[in-house]
């Protein structure tokens, strides 16, 4: 026995986590079951129904691989999310849903109801219909069928996983801008839309937009209709065809790659859309012809869920195109990748290992306008996790090293007050480098990678777009102007959606309320010491979700910054130590999720949580001050570095303050169920101060 419980492998540790699992819902042991009889009868499936909480189990009898199709139009729309690794499946519909099983293996999922939207949703079966008298791209020239175009475009975005406005109320769209273009067989367009809300500001959002002449019966739509827009009916030619989503189309996928290899431009209804190739693309391509390109270079989409569509281009290259653009000017990540690109070829920083070189863009231009970023093609990092992963994948082997070995005497371990006094003065303690395994070290190469990023970005002393500049007092009144009027909204955001938090949270998110002059206090205490150090570009949203982990190293992708914010905002040169208080932020955040994933799997029993909670406090000091120390000591007397440590830690307090406010904008209006998190970091914070 004894050796079993020191194995997180052995069957002991197996059935004590299934035991855990099944005590986490009630439906497995009351309420109704019901047997589904699929038509393969080596599979077994049934439902368990209690008190609103639905339980799907499917099990393959048979020692071969199996695929069957469950009748669940019962649970139409709701999501079933396995059990064991809450890995989210495709929603229900009324059609049979389809799953494969290996050998003897079995599923349990909850079946979850999904989020209500503000933004309404088209059913599948209802596509709408447009006339034209002689041509398909008519839509977007004629004022009659550009105007119903624009009318329906709003309900087919809403299905859309890209589409970021979900739970706003959108007004009306209108087309801004279409891009003709033929790419092999295929005629297509591309089409800038702009929304209007009934609140806030406009968007821009990027559609590829095709058309195919056979109508909705094309063996392309057999299985899956949601990336039809319309039919279009062309009356000269007797002809009713289908308006779609182009990158739907595998051969479509390879027009980004085939335009920038070959420079190419194309003229819109105002403006024109340019290929750009860098000096390194041939290079990264591994090809020197189109032909050679599409040989090996094979095309298909990167599966999940995204913000922006990636290209995959075999095992080299990579486009990703933004489906949303906010404002006029170069995407930051364009910029500061293109940038990083020439200071690792000319002065090896960073390292070219550690980032994602540029191999080219697309770009659109018109008169008096400042030129946007469509799509960034870039080398491909296959066969990593990011760095969020593999923290919670960490956290996880961390706690259950804690039960195995059952240490209770953390009550008796001090942790220091101040994370940058220790990264200064202390050592890792042993306990540490002994419980975190390889994560220890792995937080000091982080803390490296990130300090070779920032001295490359503050190389360049010509550019005016990355040459640092120095603190002023006006630029530190504005900083505190900012963090004030942005945690006033945070804060008055928050009393708005009090009363629709769970009850036990209300009086947290009181507390965080009353709290008010004492947050806004501490932000302000940025202007008690004139700041020596200089400001550069950053990277402007580093957090555990931006670095890859390749298992031997970490790469630093996405430099577009917060996307929710203008291109002029973050394209602003700041104090790269708001980086370092993202990444401090992030390892705060990943222990407190890895602890609430091993409570809520039934691992942690309640009467363990106070000891837990103190064991992740224990995480995450000691990655954060070994990401700060190994950071501090690669960027040491880096012009971006105050010269005193009071300066450095004014600046990292008022920083973190500031990520904890986005965080907490960030829960309230994407994940109300992670507002706790926040919360209490804020009163932790006030609570240290």
């Amino acid at each position: 026995m004894e050796a079993q419980r020191e194995n997180r492998n052995s069957l002991w540790w197996w059935t004590k986590r299934l035991i855990a699992t099944r005590g986490r819902f009630q439906a497995f042991g009351r309420g109704t079951f019901e047997l589904l009889y699929p038509e393969n009868r080596k599979v077994l499936a049934f439902t368990r129904t209690y008190n609103g909480e639905h339980i799907l189990v499917v099990t393959n009898l048979s020692r071969f691989v199996q695929a069957v199709e469950l009748d669940l139009s019962a649970f139409n729309s709701m999501v079933p999310v396995e059990i064991f690794g809450r890995t989210t499946f495709p929603p229900i519909d009324d059609t049979p849903y389809f799953m494969s099983l290996a050998p003897h293996a079995f599923y349990w999922f909850t079946l979850q109801v999904q989020t209500n939207l503000t933004c309404p949703v088209r059913p599948q079966n209802q596509i709408p219909t447009l006339v034209v008298s002689d041509n398909w791209q008519n839509i977007f020239t004629k004022s009659e069928t550009k105007a119903a175009l624009e009318e329906i475009l709003p309900d087919y975005m809403c299905a859309c996983s890209w589409f970021d406005g979900k739970s706003r109320v959108i007004q009306s769209s209108h087309i801004i801008e279409a891009i003709p273009l033929s790419f092999h067989s295929l005629e297509a367009a591309i089409v800038l839309v702009q929304l209007d809300y009934t609140e806030g500001d406009p968007e821009t959002y990027v559609l590829h937009l095709a058309y195919e002449p056979e109508g909705i019966n094309h063996e392309r739509f057999s299985s899956y209709r949601e990336e039809v827009v319309a039919n279009i009916e062309i009356r000269s030619k007797k002809q009713i065809g289908v308006l779609f989503d182009a990158l739907t189309d595998k051969d479509f996928l390879n027009f980004p790659l085939e335009a920038i290899a070959n420079k190419n431009t194309y003229q819109g209804m105002a403006g024109e859309l340019q290929a750009e190739a860098s000096k390194d693309f041939t290079v990264l391509a591994g090809a020197g012809s189109n032909y050679a390109l599409r040989i090996h270079l094979e095309a298909h989409m990167l599966r999940g869920e995204h913000k922006n569509t990636c290209v995959v281009y075999g095992d080299r290259l990579m486009c990703k195109l933004f489906r949303k653009v906010v404002g006029e000017g170069i995407n930051p990540d364009l910029e500061v990748g293109q940038f990083l690109t020439h200071s690792s070829a000319t002065k090896g920083l960073p390292n070219a290992e550690n980032f994602a070189p540029v191999a080219g863009s697309l770009n659109y231009s018109r008169k008096n306008f400042e030129t946007m970023t469509l799509g960034i093609l870039r080398k491909f990092i296959p066969d990593i996790r990011d760095g969020w992963s593999y923290s919670l994948d960490s956290l996880r082997d961390f706690f259950e090293q804690v039960q195995i070995r059952q240490i209770d005497a953390i009550a008796d371990i001090d942790l220091p007050s101040s994370l940058l006094t220790a990264a200064l003065e202390n050592e890792i303690p042993s306990l540490a480098q002994e419980m975190f395994g390889s994560y220890l070290g792995n937080a000091q190469l982080l803390g490296e990678r990130t300090a070779e990023m920032h001295l490359a970005l503050a190389s360049d002393t010509e550019d005016p777009n990355f040459a640092p500049e120095s603190f002023t007092s006006f630029y530190q009144r504005s900083i505190y102007q900012y963090m004030r009027n942005q945690a006033g909204q945070v804060l008055l955001r928050l009393k708005k959606d009090l009363i629709q938090l769970p009850n036990e949270l209300q009086s947290v998110a009181q507390l965080v309320l009353n709290n008010r002059e004492m947050i806004l206090t501490r932000l302000k205490s940025i202007l008690n010491q004139k700041i020596t150090a200089m400001r550069t570009r950053t990277h402007g949203n580093l957090c555990l979700n931006e670095v890859l982990y390749t298992g031997k190293d970490f790469i630093i992708i996405d430099f577009e910054g917060d996307q929710t914010r203008p291109l002029s905002e973050r394209r602003m040169k700041r104090s790269p130590l708001r980086d370092v208080a993202g990444m401090i932020e992030s390892f705060y955040y990943s222990s407190r999720i890895g602890l609430r994933n091993e409570k809520e799997s039934g691992m942690i029993v309640p009467d363990d949580l106070p000891l837990m909670e103190q064991w992740a406090q224990f995480f995450y000091t000691w990655s954060s001050i070994a990401f700060l120390k190994s950071y501090l000591a690669t960027a040491k007397n880096a012009p971006f570095l105050p010269s005193e440590p009071s300066e450095l830690q004014l600046l990292l307090d008022a920083f973190i303050l500031e990520k904890v406010i986005i965080e907490l904008e960030h829960e309230l209006k994407n994940r109300p169920n992670w507002i706790e998190v926040p919360m209490y970091r804020i009163l932790e914070l006030l609570e240290t101060a």
